[in-house]
């Protein structure tokens, strides 16, 4: 059956970036400077900048800012351990600030390149949340970890100020995700099916019913292709295919199992079965109120059978239509000699 060729992409796609993804921020040299500055001149007790900070990192992750902006995150909270430290430890006030400074530094410049990241990167973030609707890291886990831990590159050559190389990376992250997409997708729509196939399989249906077989098997292939071929986003129109394909595949094995059930028969037990199913035709005969036809085959009786529906509908209706207009007056309760008998079939099938 499928199989999933997303890990290719996405190991090409990460190949690009591992072992040389930046690790350092384009502003970090300014944010220092600025730092330095604001803690020369802070009339603020260490312990209160500190608990500001601390909040301020709170808030942060609360709004997920480290999908956006994660070496700002890792170092602002890198400088805020740095701070309490040096407060517990009683070194010169100085450090202490300036540490804390910079952490608070490093947040608020982090929201700056959030709304950077977000527009260089939007269509990698767009399809992101699709996946995540998707559950594509439930489905393939493993897949989705590596695709995101490609698109962190990507965000962290924007923190180090190489937007372009970000930008033109972009391409290549994006096909792999949307295999991702149609990979889980796959999953998703077929995974049952191809069970109901490995039953096919096990029942020889290839072989005791090679017509329905091939009816499923191309089913089968038209689904794959709506799933590959259709709009990323038209998930009712692969549900729908998808519906058809699992119906022609459990017919398959229906018609597979009965037929080689039939072919193992003797003429006593073929009798026995023929007269079966012959019962079971003359009790639907009887709840249509009509006349069995013995001397009728099986397609021409039920063919019979089908075109007296709307008259049985019909006739149905009215006594409805009439048994409603009743309903105020004083009934009793009906006779069970008076209700209608549906006779059960007369033998017994040799087919379970």
């Amino acid at each position: 059956m499928h199989k999933p060729i997303v890990f290719l992409l996405a190991a090409a796609c990460l190949g690009q970036l591992s072992g040389c993804a930046n690790t350092q921020i384009a502003s970090d040299i300014l944010l220092q400077q600025q730092a330095e500055t604001s803690a020369a001149n802070s009339k603020l007790a260490p312990e209160k900048i500190i608990i500001e900070v601390n909040q301020d990192i709170h808030d942060a992750l609360l709004g997920q800012l480290q999908l956006y902006a994660p070496l700002h995150i890792e170092s602002a909270q890198k400088n805020l351990l740095l701070a309490e430290k040096d407060l517990r430890q009683g070194e010169p006030i100085k450090h202490v600030l300036e540490y804390a400074y910079k952490a608070q530094q490093l947040i608020s410049d982090a929201y700056k390149i959030r709304t950077l990241v977000a527009s260089t990167l939007s269509e990698a973030y767009n399809e992101r949340d699709i996946l995540l609707e998707l559950e594509a890291h439930k489905a393939l886990p493993l897949t989705f970890q590596t695709l995101m831990k490609a698109l962190r590159d990507l965000v962290v050559e924007v923190e180090g100020g190489f937007v372009e190389n970000a930008s033109s990376a972009q391409a290549t992250l994006l096909a792999s995700m949307q295999q991702l997409r149609i990979d889980t997708l796959k999953k998703r729509y077929l995974s049952d099916i191809e069970n109901l196939l490995e039953q096919s399989d096990k029942l020889e249906a290839k072989k005791f019913a090679s017509q329905t077989y091939q009816q499923a098997q191309a089913a089968y292939l038209d689904l794959i292709n709506t799933i590959e071929q259709s709009p990323l986003d038209d998930y009712k129109a692969m549900a729908t295919a998808a519906q058809i394909t699992r119906t022609a595949v459990q017919r398959t094995n229906f018609i597979a199992r009965e037929s080689a059930a039939l072919t193992a028969l003797s003429a006593e037990e073929a009798e026995r079965q023929a007269l079966y199913i012959a019962s079971l035709i003359e009790q639907l005969a009887a709840g249509l109120g009509e006349e069995s036809l013995p001397g009728q085959s099986y397609h021409d009786h039920v063919d019979f059978l089908l075109k007296q529906l709307p008259v049985a509908v019909s006739a149905s209706s009215e006594k409805k239509t009439v048994s409603t207009s009743n309903t105020s007056k004083a009934s009793k309760p009906a006779d069970k000699n008076t209700a209608i008998a549906h006779p059960v079939p007369t033998e017994k099938p040799i087919i379970q």
